[in-house]
């Protein structure tokens, strides 16, 4: 039992590449494939501005060198006026579209949904490797049909792994999944 979590949880979980299946998963590559393929799926985001949103998506900007709008271009922008947002961060953002939205709520929104995307996969990635073969799929804080369709449902970790990888769900969160373990007669 103590060698099933140890696989796990091993000691080198936070270094940027894992020993998966006789092969290597690097972090960076699938955080950049679930970057990409999330911005293209964004509205609100323009999608030519793929290498400066990625920029500030792991923190390469700084901020302090950008130029803050003036009140005056914020209600040309129908932004509140009170916010305080660089012309740098709204040239991100699809102009059309910025005024039903909280540029800063939504960018953050992007953020988390990625990041939570790349670590589900590399959770069942986890599991795989050591040997888990069926996982229970948590979507009870999902409000889309697909996740109430899916919750609560054990499922091959071969299927999970494509779920997370195509999800069809409209929540800004990935699945919660929970490893079905089934313990040999020796243990």
């Amino acid at each position: 039992m103590f060698g099933f979590i140890k696989k796990i949880f091993n000691e080198n979980s936070s270094k940027q590449e894992d020993k998966i299946d006789d092969g290597i998963i690097n972090k960076e590559e699938i955080a950049i494939k679930f970057f990409d393929k999330m911005l293209n799926e964004n509205e609100y985001l323009c999608c030519e501005k793929r290498d400066k949103i990625f920029d500030r998506f792991s923190h390469k900007t700084n901020s302090e060198d950008e130029t803050q709008l003036t009140k005056e271009e914020k209600q040309e922008l129908g932004l509140n006026v009170r916010m305080k947002i660089t012309k740098e961060y709204v040239e991100l953002f699809d102009k059309n579209k910025i005024k039903e939205i909280n540029p800063k709520n939504e960018f953050q929104l992007f953020c988390v949904s990625v990041i939570s995307r790349v670590n589900t996969e590399i959770s069942v990635l986890k599991l795989k490797n050591a040997g888990i073969e069926e996982i229970e799929v948590n979507t009870e804080l999902g409000d889309c049909d697909w996740c109430k369709e899916l919750n609560n449902k054990i499922l091959a970790t071969e299927e999970v792994l494509k779920l997370v990888q195509n999800p069809k769900c409209t929540c800004r969160y990935s699945l919660i999944t929970r490893p079905i373990i089934k313990l040999d007669e020796d243990n």
